[in-house]
């Protein structure tokens, strides 16, 4: 995950447990900009291609892994919202025009 948001770490954490996925931050601060650089590179014929040159410039920072604790809430909350999809299908069907 890279970009603004990252700086915010109640938001990565709540990412991390309601995903149930550990989220990778670039060791770079500036991931957005170290894109740029990336693709400039690329471009350039520094490197064959956009992988090789990630490999080349980036470095993993710190994961923040999802809390197992959380895991069953996450997951009621889950069923809860995909039971919400299946009625808002259903209201929406039975108000479309034909």
């Amino acid at each position: 995950m890279c970009g603004g948001h990252t700086k915010n770490s109640i938001f990565l954490q709540e990412h991390a447990d309601f995903t149930g996925r550990p989220i990778h931050l670039p060791e770079e601060k500036e991931s957005v900009l170290l894109g740029t650089a990336i693709l400039a590179a690329v471009a350039a014929g520094e490197y064959q291609s956009i992988i090789d040159d990630m490999r080349n410039m980036s470095r993993p920072g710190q994961v923040i892994r999802p809390k197992a604790a959380c895991q069953e809430y996450h997951d009621r909350k889950y069923k809860i919202f995909l039971k919400m999809y299946e009625h808002f299908k259903e209201l929406r069907d039975l108000s479309s025009v034909s």
